[in-house]
């Protein structure tokens, strides 16, 4: 589990449950940025990393295809997103590979992702 805020040292184990993610980890104002490399994912969406604290609209991904970052990452097909459940996965196409997961339906495009190259 990654949490890009702020979480409560005493709570820490309670975050390996998704279900406790709002009352124990908490967003802050800046912007974060999640980095995945192709490959490193699990064939299980509940089984992927999750990010207890992802804020749309403000935290950011990097995808790393193996070779470079990519910067259109689900407009080229690289990358794809799906909800069910309370929860949004994001998948690499290639591999069928589960890279993360967030709590709610978030929908991920090319605006949540940034090339730390540029």
């Amino acid at each position: 589990v990654l949490v890009g805020g702020e979480a409560n040292d005493f709570n820490l184990g309670m975050l390996s449950s998704p279900m406790m993610w709002a009352s124990n980890a908490i967003a802050d104002l800046a912007s974060d940025t999640f980095v995945f490399t192709s490959g490193e994912g699990s064939m299980m969406y509940s089984t992927a990393t999750g990010i207890a604290d992802f804020t749309d609209g403000t935290d950011k991904i990097a995808y790393n295809d193996g070779v470079s970052y990519v910067s259109n990452p689900f407009a080229s097909g690289a990358l794809t997103s799906s909800s069910d459940a309370g929860f949004t996965a994001v998948q690499e196409v290639s591999s069928s590979l589960f890279l993360f997961y967030v709590s709610g339906t978030v929908t991920f495009d090319d605006s949540d992702v940034v090339n730390p190259n540029i």
